[in-house]
């Protein structure tokens, strides 16, 4: 798998809403585990669409 082989560069995850949303992997590395993506963020864009931010919730 290219992500654990450090080769990925973004993860996608499923929102709460259904849609599909596209993270860059280096930002979510310290969340993620052997078992994949676990828990609830808040994630912050610009008005340009790019990150700004992301919060764990649990």
């Amino acid at each position: 798998m290219k992500y654990y082989q450090g080769r990925a560069v973004h993860i996608s995850a499923r929102a709460r809403d259904g849609r599909m949303v596209r993270l860059p992997a280096s930002v979510m590395r310290q969340y993620v585990s052997l078992s994949g993506l676990k828990g609830s963020f808040t994630v912050y864009f610009d008005d340009q669409g790019r990150l700004l931010q992301i919060d764990r919730l649990s």
